[in-house]
């Protein structure tokens, strides 16, 4: 199967770009262009070899602020479009529509440049291979970078005059992409069991940690959040008061801070400081997912209100702005509105004082407002990092409605109503997550709406789609998307007891295992073959998302508890092993790995509820909670050809069953007693 067979790309006509006939709102944003943009395919390339031109790919997304600024700089430019329409087949891509050709390209800048970031723009032959590119060029020279002018006219020049430079360059750039991607970090399969290298990573991350604001590293900073999920499950198993401090404290400057909505709740992807206060102002989807999971997993582990503070907010954020009327939520909201990044969140303190009168007082010195404001001129909202005082108020609830009203009556950030499988899987795990931490029932229903909402639509006669968009699925489903869906399901499974899911999840997981292995590598490809794409990817590390390779290890070693076949945990310990390198060495770039190797290090509480009350039962044991848990509620016979629930189920009592680092103890029927076995195993 190739993706280009499963997607049309009509040709441009000589008055309107292609991307009219697009779905993904990004390309929409481009549709009026007088740039004669083509959508990403296999017309566009042979359009390239027709004309004797050197293709423009421009990769970027719909909330990115720069991708905005060089659209209206240059894209709208008719005098800049004339060139490029002349010179160049321009081809616009949505990186979270095409993530797989966006890392191709993107690995192709980084080896030229250092650096990387959008928008993307790549100078590319007709047979796929960059030859050269940057990211965001400014209309006149500018930032120590030259106008996007100046950028044109050079590879105009060479490829017409020096075309054998061109190629060579383009050949040695492809092999390098190449080799990087073929030169994966790999260690014998046994060392990964040791547990001593694991102590090593938990040393390491300590000692990069940033002290003073949480988190790690400096300027801009990202949420580490499948750092922090590692952290703290594994400071359960090697207490620490080093870690959970500054886990916590992580946790509790993130939501003090600017890059926490403090009206409307829910994160912005990153700051552009070390102290959390100014955010880039693009609310992703898949950060509020993780961060979602961080927060639901600390609350369960320490049961502190704020954590329980942050998860509520996040939830309504997305249950507000980004669920979509058919099920599923929608991709982000962009950082720009009326033209300005972040203008739809700032204050000017003129604006507070005439909304809140009296209340203004209190309100200002609880969220740092001040008449000069903290950027560029207006006041981003945050608290004094913890333990500093911030006085509130009895009509502080009323007050920050009141000031959510008013902000909502503002021009509004642009929404993308892509949704992504892959993102709506990590959020929707990240819900029963929170789940589980909570009881609140609501959650684990809305999980099963919403994921058979995905299923219905995402999963068309037997194929799994990446994109659902406007009434319509496109570009079939990568390795993320697969392996984010079946840890749901698996997880979805674990709760309900219906096999239902189980099934999916499994047949998803014999297509990935098909469709997605690597005869050569331990590791699984990206995505299904694309004849455009000299190399076919595979992104190893956990960056702003999870791997869908360590997404993918944790799912088989689930499968291999509740299937009990070998090939699942050989699978999980091939994929593992295979990253051990990579966990010793770029343990912040390794997140999720660090937590798919931990059942490798930790025993697994294995809970089966059985009887007529299983479910409510189970929910109740979510009450203790426990770092590394599957559970299973048999309910009837159904799942009695299962080796997790074999001569399980009672039809007169409802017991608990628990296992643990491969010995089982006698059943039990009270929660209490259950919460004593999970202590002392």
């Amino acid at each position: 199967m190739s993706c280009e067979n499963l997607i049309m790309h009509p040709l441009r006509s000589d008055h309107t770009n292609t991307l009219v006939h697009a779905t993904s709102p990004y390309l929409l944003q481009h549709a009026g262009n007088p740039v004669h943009w083509q959508q990403y395919g296999p017309d566009a390339f042979e359009l390239a070899r027709q004309e004797d031109k050197p293709l423009l790919i421009s990769i970027g997304y719909a909330a990115c602020h720069w991708c905005h600024v060089m659209e209206h700089e240059s894209f709208e430019n008719q005098k800049v479009a004339d060139f490029m329409n002349e010179k160049f087949i321009c081809v616009k891509v949505d990186r979270e529509e095409l993530p797989h050709v966006d890392h191709y390209y993107m690995s192709a800048c980084q080896v030229i440049s250092g650096q990387g970031g959008w928008p993307l723009n790549m100078f590319v032959t007709a047979d796929g291979k960059p030859f050269t590119g940057g990211t965001y060029y400014p209309p006149k020279p500018g930032y120590g970078r030259p106008s996007w002018m100046d950028v044109l006219a050079f590879v105009s020049d060479v490829w017409k005059n020096r075309r054998e430079e061109v190629l060579e360059q383009a050949d040695k750039l492809s092999a390098h992409v190449h080799q990087s991607q073929a030169s994966l970090l790999t260690l014998k399969p046994e060392s990964v069991a040791d547990g001593s290298d694991t102590e090593k990573i938990f040393r390491h991350l300590m000692s990069q940690a940033d002290e003073v604001n949480g988190g790690w590293g400096g300027a801009p900073k990202f949420p580490a959040a499948m750092v922090l999920q590692f952290l703290i499950r594994e400071e359960w198993f090697r207490p620490d008061d080093q870690v959970r401090k500054h886990v916590q404290k992580t946790l509790r400057h993130m939501h003090y801070g600017g890059i926490w909505d403090q009206l409307g709740g829910g994160f912005c992807r990153y700051t552009v400081d070390a102290s959390w206060l100014i955010p880039h102002f693009e609310k992703m989807l898949y950060d509020n997912a993780l961060l979602l999971e961080t927060y639901a997993l600390a609350y369960g582990r320490w049961q502190d209100p704020e954590d329980l503070e942050v998860l509520n907010g996040i939830l309504a954020f997305a249950n507000r702005e980004l669920v979509a009327p058919g099920g599923g939520y929608f991709a982000s909201l962009d950082a720009d509105a009326e033209g300005e990044e972040g203008r739809y969140y700032v204050w000017t303190n003129e604006e507070i004082e005439s909304l809140l009168a009296d209340d203004a007082v209190w309100f200002k010195k609880r969220f740092q407002v001040s008449e000069d404001g903290n950027w560029e001129g207006r006041n981003i909202l945050h608290r004094n990092h913890p333990g500093g005082k911030s006085p509130s108020s009895p009509g502080q609830e009323a007050a920050m409605a009141a000031l959510l009203q008013a902000r909502s009556e503002r021009v509004k950030p642009a929404l993308d109503d892509k949704i992504l499988v892959s993102w709506n899987g990590l959020f929707l795990h990240a819900m029963l997550v929170a789940y589980r931490a909570t009881r609140r029932a609501d959650l684990l229903q809305a999980t099963l709406d919403h994921t058979k909402a995905l299923l219905e639509h995402c999963h068309v006669d037997g194929i799994l789609y990446h994109v659902w968009c406007k009434g319509q699925v496109t570009v079939p489903a990568n390795l993320d998307d697969h392996a984010a869906l079946i840890r749901l399901l698996l997880a979805l499974f674990g709760e309900t007891g219906n096999k239902y899911w189980y099934d999916q999840a499994l047949s998803l997981a014999e297509f990935a295992v098909g469709h997605f292995s690597d005869p050569e590598s331990p590791l699984f490809y990206d995505h299904l073959p694309m004849e455009s794409l000299p190399v076919r990817t595979r992104e190893v590390f956990d960056y702003a998302q999870p791997s869908g390779n360590a997404l993918f290890a944790q799912s088989a070693f689930t499968l291999y508890l509740y299937s009990g076949e070998q090939r699942w945990l050989d699978l999980h310990h091939q994929l593992t092993s295979a990253m051990q390198t990579g966990m010793e060495r770029f343990p912040q770039a390794c997140g999720q790995w660090l937590q798919a190797a931990q059942p490798l290090q930790h025993p697994v509480a294995e809970l089966v509820t059985a009887g007529p009350e299983a479910r409510s039962l189970l929910a109740e044991c979510h009450a203790e909670w426990y770092p590394l848990l599957i559970s299973l509620p048999v309910c009837d016979r159904s799942l009695e050809n299962m080796p997790f629930s074999t001569d399980r189920f009672d039809d007169n009592v409802t017991r608990i069953f628990l296992c643990k680092d491969h010995q089982c103890a006698a059943p039990v029927s009270t929660v209490s007693e259950y919460a004593k076995l999970l202590k002392a195993f």
